[in-house]
């Protein structure tokens, strides 16, 4: 044995521990508030602490180290009271915190096989930030400085923290430090608005509740990585300044305790089956983590945090994969959780397909990059060659196209009258062109997608004029005389019944077409021209054949009911939805 206690007997080191023991017990926290006092407080504290790991003879070595427990208790449960004095959160880093959607930083991207079974995330390392270089990751969303969130106690924590160091007590104060920073956090999520459910729960509770649990999820997620986490850094950095080691792991623990809460909801999410509600939460769940475990990753380092990255990762691939999974499905339980037959004007444009296509677009618009950076190695050469210019997310949005498609087909079926059938499926096609035409789907759909589209619109059109017009105007056609006149030598009375069987059809299909609506002016007008091609050079061919003198106002007003002119503006009077 060796030290000042070496040749010292027994009674003497007994009195010794006994007046250390006294003022041990005689210590009163409450006088932190003092400044003198509290300066007489550690320095007894430091005589404690040099007096008990000194050498005592063996039979009193026992007893030193139970008093040098109880300081070391006593410490760290003041230190603890002054953390949870604290908060991490506060009202004015909510109002400031980020809430730029992640997916335009593309700091992430996915590697792996070609279906994406095994697809993880590569970090982005690109830059030249390094750990803990000014907190990079979080500069834009904190508003109060860390140093004015812990003032009033900070300078009492580092210097309890300094003598249980000195005293060989680190586990002691990380497992003090954690403990604190999980309540703190805990309060944090509730000011947020954030609490944790269990997974069983998580998949049960309605959509409206999960829905709220979702929203403050999200707000939590980027406040902790935003504001929570670097200052717990700081922290970390301030407290456990004199070991390294212990800073490193303070942090990585704590962090641990407070992404794991984050983390279990996610996974939580990932197993929800209502696909038409979930995808749009899933998608930001998956760009929010990714975006900020590349800036965690950034701002503090990967390697002293491994388990934190590698818990991030995987909770991005599950994400990643369930967002895979829904995509094929996500606008058939859409249209099926929103299945409707009405139909506007009559040949109008269907809820559904107003319905739909706002959904796809908000689709590309607000997840473009990550949905690419997903498809991307299940998108083959093929299909690139066949498709030019198209994304992956673009041949994703042309199956969806074509879903929607073949459920307006069905739809067209229910209308019954002549016409209809075609007039409402081109209104519903040109809706989603001039929609796709004017927004960011047609830089994912590349130039030539809607050939094909196109060469439909008009096959419909032919097949519209055919049905409807061409077999009103059959009613003037000169092959019905049955071969008993020539055209210049028929009755009068023939072309009396001619004229009065074609102004009766008319009147019914102009009555009949002017409650259908054709909403866009453009498309109106093309329609009624090509309506106007088909019908009045027929009419007009055929007052002539008859010597009716189509060039004159009033001519024969008793055969033909209509002028030429009287017939244009009826035409041009057509699919107002009147």
């Amino acid at each position: 044995m060796s030290g000042k206690y070496q040749e010292m007997d027994s009674s003497i080191g007994t009195a010794r521990l006994d007046a250390i023991e006294k003022t041990v017990l005689m210590w009163d926290p409450s006088i932190y508030h003092l400044n003198i006092l509290r300066a007489h407080y550690f320095h007894t504290i430091d005589e404690v602490i040099s007096e008990c790991t000194s050498a005592f003879p063996d039979d009193l070595q026992i007893r030193a180290e139970r008093i040098l427990e109880l300081t070391m208790s006593r410490l760290v449960n003041q230190f603890s009271q002054l953390m949870l004095r604290n908060h991490f959160l506060h009202e004015d880093d909510l109002s400031c915190i980020s809430y730029q959607s992640p997916s335009h930083s593309p700091g992430y991207s996915i590697i792996g096989s070609p279906d994406g079974a095994d697809s993880q995330i590569s970090l982005s390392t690109s830059g030249t930030e390094s750990p803990d270089s000014n907190f990079s990751m979080a500069a834009s969303g904190i508003m109060l400085d860390p140093s004015e969130v812990f003032a009033r106690d900070l300078s009492n924590l580092k210097a309890i923290a300094h003598r249980m160091i000195h005293a060989n007590r680190g586990p002691m104060l990380i497992h003090a430090f954690v403990s604190s920073c999980y309540e703190i956090v805990s309060n944090d999520f509730s000011l947020a608005g954030f609490n944790e459910v269990s997974k069983d729960e998580a998949l049960i509770v309605p959509w409206d509740v999960f829905g709220a649990h979702l929203k403050n999820w999200m707000r939590a997620t980027k406040a902790v990585f935003q504001v929570i986490l670097p200052r717990k850094r700081w922290l970390c950095n301030e407290i456990f300044a004199p070991s390294s080691e212990l800073k490193e792991t303070a942090f990585g623990e704590a962090t641990e305790q407070c992404v794991n809460s984050l983390i279990r909801f996610a996974e939580a999410a990932s197993c929800r089956r209502d696909t038409a509600r979930i995808m749009f939460p899933l998608l930001s769940m998956y760009e929010t983590l990714g975006d900020a475990s590349v800036g965690f990753h950034r701002s503090f380092g990967k390697s002293s945090n491994k388990f934190i990255h590698e818990k991030l990762e995987m909770t991005i691939h599950t994400l990643g994969k369930a967002v895979m999974r829904m995509l094929p499905i996500w606008l058939k339980d859409l249209v099926r959780e929103n299945l409707s037959n009405a139909i506007e004007g009559g040949a109008g444009i269907h809820c559904l397909t107003r319905y739909a296509m706002s959904y796809i677009c908000r689709l590309v618009d607000d997840h473009k990059i990550s949905l690419n950076l997903l498809l991307h190695d299940g998108f083959s050469k093929l299909e690139v060659d066949r498709h030019w210019g198209i994304t992956p997310l673009g041949h994703k949005v042309l199956s969806m196209l074509s879903y929607l498609h073949s459920f307006l087909e069905y739809k067209s079926n229910y209308l019954k009258e002549a016409g209809m059938r075609e007039l409402f499926l081109i209104n519903n096609i040109h809706y989603v062109v001039e929609l796709v035409n004017n927004s960011e789907l047609k830089s994912q759909l590349g130039d030539d997608w809607d050939q094909d589209i196109m060469w439909q619109t008009d096959k419909l059109l032919s097949s519209y004029l055919k049905r409807t017009w061409s077999e009103i105007l059959g009613h003037l056609s000169d092959n019905n005389s049955g071969g008993k006149y020539k055209v210049l030598f028929a009755p009068k009375s023939v072309v009396r019944q001619k004229l009065k069987r074609f102004n009766s059809a008319f009147e019914a299909m102009y009555n009949l077409q002017s409650s259908w609506k054709v909403p866009n002016p453009v498309l109106r007008r093309e329609i009624r021209e090509a309506v106007s091609e088909t019908v009045i050079p027929i009419y007009c061919s055929f007052l002539e054949r008859h010597q009716l003198n189509p060039s004159v106002e009033k001519y024969h007003l008793d055969l033909a009911m209509y002028t030429i002119t009287e017939l244009k503006e009826l035409v041009f009077n057509l699919f107002e939805g009147n």
